[in-house]
């Protein structure tokens, strides 16, 4: 949780020779080796503004929850979901509904098979999928395919 105003992937910035009086007083005095990787740059991290300082994001890692925004196919099924995380996977719940104006109901999540693949079936004009990555490895989730089929009208 964060107050933050803006937040982005960052990385620091390197330090030249002349720019070490700003960090001690002389290069005698220097507590790490001028060929240290500190100096380097180029480390990534989380970070963001609040107000006027910059900040940093330290820690565990939090679990994510990524939510599409409304799907109009039309009548139509949610039939499959493909979540699409590197080194890990996720589960994954629907809610589908008529009309924008009915209330916005989630189903339980599942877990994706052995195959990567989450089945479901929820029926409405629009959907919303909610994904949560799973696995100690993952890094970046990109998205999920989904099957979505036509309904008919009785």
């Amino acid at each position: 949780e964060t107050t933050a105003d803006y937040i982005s992937d960052a990385s620091t910035a390197s330090v030249t020779l002349e720019q070490l009086d700003s960090v001690n007083a002389s290069i005698d005095g220097l507590a790490v080796s001028m060929d240290s990787a500190l100096y380097a740059g180029g480390k990534y991290f989380l970070g963001g503004t609040d107000g006027t300082r910059v900040i940093t994001f330290t820690g565990a890692n939090k679990s994510a929850v990524l939510e599409t925004g409304d799907i109009d196919a039309g009548r139509s099924i949610v039939m499959l979901a493909r979540p699409l995380v590197d080194n890990g996977s996720a589960s994954v719940s629907v809610a589908s509904r008529t009309l924008l104006t009915q209330t916005l109901s989630f189903g339980s999540a599942s877990a994706a098979d052995t195959d990567n693949r989450v089945s479901l079936r929820s029926s409405g004009k629009y959907h919303r999928l909610r994904m949560q990555p799973t696995g100690d490895n993952w890094k970046t989730a990109m998205g999920m395919d989904v099957d979505v089929v036509q309904q008919g009208i009785r």
